[in-house]
């Protein structure tokens, strides 16, 4: 009988996880820390803005960001522990934080829902793997170099949500370059052996 309760208290649970962050006010995981379980576009409504220092990741992907409302240097963080956020630039820096894995914004691979609250307009989704698979990282305006997002792997395949954005080989938007309108690009396009940097041409 034991066993039975336990079961349907796990199966009565399991709809109610959710995706969850937690900053940290220093380095290695030290002070003050904050969870999060869902999209916060700006930290300054909370006593957290500009303060985290290293991060943990228990569940789900999540894009955190330097500015407001996903704005300015972005990187996005799989499940894991980040002792230090100097790596990616943004020690002290992050000031919007994102689930990715929320409807309508990654839902089955679909990219973002233009009703949804994480949407912000047209994007370019670069996946690790091709046939949008594997970790993903969201670019609204530019990104001159994609190492130092954190991502570390070559894209392999892009979904554009909407306007035009150049894709190149090299860093600072030079070596071989593509423009892009919105559709699914399961592998790389152009012939481009990696892409190293992309931004939006459109504006």
């Amino acid at each position: 009988m034991k066993r039975i309760f336990a079961v349907l208290l796990l199966l009565v649970a399991m709809p109610c996880m959710a995706a969850e962050i937690i900053l940290f006010e220093h380095d290695n995981f030290a002070g003050r820390q904050m969870a999060l379980n869902g999209t916060v576009p700006d930290l300054a409504n909370s006593d957290f803005n500009d303060l985290a220092s290293s991060v943990i990741v228990r569940s789900g992907n999540w894009q955190i960001c330097e500015h407001a409302h996903f704005g300015g240097r972005c990187t996005t963080l799989a499940p894991g522990r980040y002792p230090s956020m100097n790596r990616y630039h943004l020690n002290d820096a992050i000031s919007s934080v994102r689930d990715l894995n929320e409807r309508g914004y990654r839902d089955g691979g679909r990219g973002p829902d233009r009703h949804s609250s994480g949407y912000r307009g047209p994007s370019a989704l670069l996946f690790e793997g091709g046939n949008f698979s594997g970790g993903q990282l969201v670019v609204e305006d530019a990104v001159r170099d994609l190492a130092d997002t954190g991502f570390n792997h070559p894209a392999a395949s892009i979904r554009i949500t909407g306007g035009s954005f150049l894709v190149c080989s090299n860093v600072d938007f030079r070596g071989r370059c593509v423009t892009l309108g919105p559709g699914d690009y399961a592998s790389r396009p152009g012939g481009l052996d990696r892409i190293s940097s992309a931004r939006r041409v459109d504006r």
